[in-house]
């Protein structure tokens, strides 16, 4: 089980940093630019960093990311906006790019679960499988929902938010704890699944998790994404706030003690 650390080469590989993104009329988003990186820690040196390219995207956000430079370290990472991660391709968290909350397109009717204002996000198969709606199958053929991705994102969602009945104690604490809600929530929606392991069970087992996540929107997609790391979902994250003008990693307690990395 990996804790958050940002040590070692694959940290040095894989490391992606989170920014505000800015929407204009008539122009492109354009990302908040940090005036440091991760790389910094490597060797104490400033960095230098400056715009390199665009990366296209089709899917998750829908406009082209920004990769920067880092003159210093020869080093090239990519800005993603908040409720974004590398690989994926929708929102993990109801946020905007610049990281404020969305407004709630349903307001919540009576006895309807928090987890519902993760709609429209990477979690639509837990919330659709939470209250028995399989997705199709056979799929119809178009690249739309199917069955089989429905089980791939349920059994991915499982496994990110601790609630996989296979995941070890020490893996399911650390989760709990990047995520911000408490350890035994996660144990019990652990036992509930191993007793009934059907694609409803799993569902509800995620949307209890996201349901604590949907109280506090505004650390939710930091919580996520934090989460995701320890997972081994992606590389070690981190987060550019301007102001102050500070970069950080998004360890969320995994990493005790780590101040946040602070442009010249």
């Amino acid at each position: 089980m990996p804790v958050y650390g940002g040590e070692g080469e694959s940290a040095r590989k894989n490391f992606f940093v989170v920014t505000a993104y800015r929407f204009e009329p008539g122009a492109e988003p354009t990302p908040d630019l940090p005036s440091t990186g991760p790389c910094r820690e490597w060797d104490g040196e400033p960095c230098r960093i400056k715009p390199h390219h665009l990366r296209d995207r089709k899917t998750g956000p829908r406009f082209s990311l920004t990769v920067v430079q880092c003159k210093t370290h020869r080093r090239a990472f990519t800005l993603y906006p908040h409720g974004h991660v590398p690989y994926g391709r929708r929102a993990i968290a109801p946020v905007g790019p610049d990281g404020s909350p969305l407004a709630d397109p349903a307001p919540q009717r009576r006895g309807e679960s928090r987890a519902r204002r993760f709609a429209h996000t990477y979690f639509d198969a837990a919330l659709d499988a939470a209250e028995g709606r399989a997705w199709p199958r056979p799929p119809a053929g178009d690249g739309g929902p199917s069955w089989g991705v429905q089980g791939r994102h349920l059994h991915r969602s499982t496994d990110w938010l601790g609630v996989a009945p296979a995941s070890p104690p020490r893996r399911t604490e650390t989760l709990a704890t990047a995520l911000g809600v408490d350890t035994l929530l996660v144990t019990e929606q652990k036992k509930k699944i191993a007793g009934d392991p059907g694609y409803r069970s799993r569902g509800r087992a995620v949307c209890s998790v996201l349901a604590v996540l949907a109280k506090t929107l505004a650390v939710a997609a930091d919580r996520l994404t934090a989460a995701g790391y320890a997972a081994g979902l992606w590389g070690p994250p981190f987060r550019w706030d301007l102001p102050p003008g500070a970069l950080r990693p998004l360890a969320l307690g995994l990493r005790s003690g780590a101040p946040p990395v602070r442009g010249p």
